[in-house]
């Protein structure tokens, strides 16, 4: 890498961080993102590092800040459609809404810059978990147990507001989950989007598949970390034969299906 490039690399980082700095957290993700998008193209992987960290701690500022709002919502009828409907706090998408809803509800919170915390789940298993998914360039689903049955939603109390359109599985009352369960499920996503990073040969190769998951779930901290590790030492070694794919999601996606 030249020495000009690696300049204005090192500029864009201190501006990212300087948003960062200045609570500016989405746009400390965007510019950061883009910083750590043109590398991952490049096969640079000792420039991923840096902006990585910053996505890393934007994202936990903007999860916090949902999570200290109170507010839980549940999604299973019409989606927000215009900014005004995205407000701060959790946000629990369910049946008949898939994956797709779940991610369209993060990237318009994203684009207001209103912090917002987004989880995905399919149908009951018969055995009383809870499937959840997100989805991007590539697809993280695990299970999960549901949040205690003893609350049924619309009796919740303190700031938790059940959409209207919600209505309880087939089979019982719906618990209406509390800010910290969604924290614990986002913590799930990640350590299955790790187990998942694991495929044959080099470490770029590793890189690329956390690099991808990392944007279906840019709330998940622990893939950050692995992902930053993963880098660290892929810069080590020689460059991978093969340029890993440019991340484009693929629409089938969001054909999700049902754990078995």
């Amino acid at each position: 890498m030249g020495v000009g490039r690696t300049k204005k690399t090192d500029v864009s980082n201190e501006a990212a961080q300087a948003k960062l700095g200045a609570g500016h957290h989405h746009e400390a993700y965007r510019v950061a993102a883009q910083i750590a998008e043109k590398a991952f193209t490049e096969l640079d992987y000792g420039a991923m590092p840096a902006p990585l960290r910053i996505m890393q701690q934007a994202r936990a500022a903007i999860r916090e800040k949902a999570v200290a709002s109170g507010h839980v919502y549940l999604i299973s009828g019409d989606i927000p459609v215009s900014p005004s409907g995205v407000k701060p706090g959790c946000y629990l998408v369910q049946p008949p809404r898939v994956g797709v809803d779940g991610r369209a509800i993060r990237e318009m919170a994203d684009e207001n810059h209103v912090p917002a915390l987004v989880i995905v789940r399919e149908p009951t298993t018969r055995d009383g978990a809870w499937p959840v998914v997100t989805i991007g360039p590539a697809t993280i689903r695990t299970r999960i147990e549901p949040p205690d049955a003893a609350e049924p939603s619309g009796k919740a109390k303190g700031k938790a507001k059940p959409d209207p359109s919600t209505v309880p599985d087939a089979g019982g009352a719906q618990a209406l989950p509390s800010p910290q369960w969604f924290v614990e499920a986002a913590h799930s996503l990640a350590q299955t989007g790790i187990e998942q990073a694991k495929p044959e040969g080099s470490t770029a190769a590793r890189v690329e598949a956390l690099y991808l998951r990392t944007q279906a779930h840019p709330d998940g901290d622990a893939l950050f970390a692995a992902l930053i590790e993963a880098c660290v030492q892929a810069a080590k070694e020689p460059k991978a034969a093969v340029r890993p794919r440019k991340p484009v999601f693929d629409e089938e996606d969001e054909d999700l299906g049902e754990l078995g």
